[in-house]
């Protein structure tokens, strides 16, 4: 019998962004009403959107829509029917997005999933007046592969950088869906040194069954430290990790 051949990161990063080409399905400006967040990477961090609404006002965004986009899934029919509403074709509606995305319409109530830039769409909610609070969008079919959907939300767009503990939180979540290009990506953006933390933890087992069993509570990881287990790995006090997990479970 032969053996599986494991799948190279290469071909799947091939894999992905061919999906991600044909599955797209146009730019445009829409208004932010219809923008939701229902499964974001992260917890919203005030400090991120302050942030943001100040940069707003230094860029002077408050006169212009914002260019870097967020992408969201569409809906065909809702599609087609705001592309007549435009009157233009899905092909016209495409080739457009290369130049001045045109404004679509579309009625209340339409909700719209997107995959990464919950801290932007907030910070605009809170800075825009309402006749301004619209931003560009990348539209992509119902249909796109979840790999697709996972490195969109991973995408170079965001609006901050992660902490060591909210990457080393999505490390472990890839391991256990078993996503190995995924988890690739998410220590990428770990330093060296934080990464030799990573893997000496891993290597205890009584310590990383602890971390795992708080992996669920999101609002834990924001102010994690990877490498701030160095002096109980040193001590080899395992078991105070373990019993301190626990009171964070229910």
């Amino acid at each position: 019998m032969q053996s599986s051949i494991p799948e190279s990161g290469i071909t799947i990063e091939q894999r992905v962004s061919k999906d991600k080409l044909a599955k797209y399905r146009g730019t445009a400006i829409v208004s932010i009403s219809h923008l939701h967040f229902p499964h974001p990477c992260r917890q919203v961090d005030r400090k991120v959107v302050q942030q943001l609404k100040r940069d707003f006002e230094g860029e002077g965004c408050i006169k212009d829509i914002p260019k870097t986009p967020v992408p969201a899934i569409i809906d065909e029919p809702i599609l087609q029917a705001a592309l007549k509403k435009l009157a233009t074709s899905a092909e016209a509606f495409r080739a457009a997005s290369n130049g001045d995305p045109p404004r679509l319409h579309f009625a209340s109530g339409v909700k719209f999933e997107c995959l990464h830039g919950q801290h932007r769409i907030l910070a605009a909610k809170e800075f825009f007046e309402p006749p301004q609070r619209s931003w560009v969008i990348d539209f992509y079919c119902t249909d796109l592969e979840n790999e697709t959907k996972q490195a969109l939300r991973e995408g170079c767009f965001y609006s901050t950088l992660y902490a060591s503990g909210e990457i080393f939180r999505q490390i472990r979540l890839c391991y256990y869906d078993r996503d190995n290009l995924g988890e690739q990506r998410w220590r990428a953006k770990l330093s060296p040194c934080q990464e030799k933390y990573l893997n000496s933890i891993v290597k205890r087992k009584m310590l990383i069954t602890a971390l795992d069993s708080v992996l669920h509570i999101r609002g834990l990881w924001r102010t994690f430290y990877v490498g701030s287990l160095n002096e109980v790995m040193a001590l080899g006090c395992d078991e105070v990790s373990l019993f301190n997990s626990t009171k964070y479970k229910d």
